[in-house]
């Protein structure tokens, strides 16, 4: 049985080039556009991964959004308490 499923897909791929085509390369950007967006997502969230108390890392920024300008500076290190 999945051996017609296999004939009649194949027989659909000849008679309707130009459509399978377009499918094919619209599922294959897709594939790539979400594996790149996975693997963009796990670097992400790798960065200071090595420290043994990374929970405890924040930066600390300030900006001016208000003048509509939206730049973010990022300030001097903090000494610690």
């Amino acid at each position: 049985m999945f051996s017609n499923y296999l004939i009649t897909a194949y027989r659909n791929l000849l008679r309707n080039k130009w459509v399978s085509l377009i499918s094919i390369l619209g599922l294959s950007i897709g594939l790539a556009a979400g594996l790149l967006s996975y693997l963009h997502i796990l670097h992400e969230q790798s960065y200071d991964s090595y420290h043994e108390k990374k929970e405890r890392i924040f930066r600390i920024v300030t900006g001016n959004v208000a003048s509509g300008e939206g730049w973010v500076g990022i300030s001097a290190p903090i000494p610690p308490n």
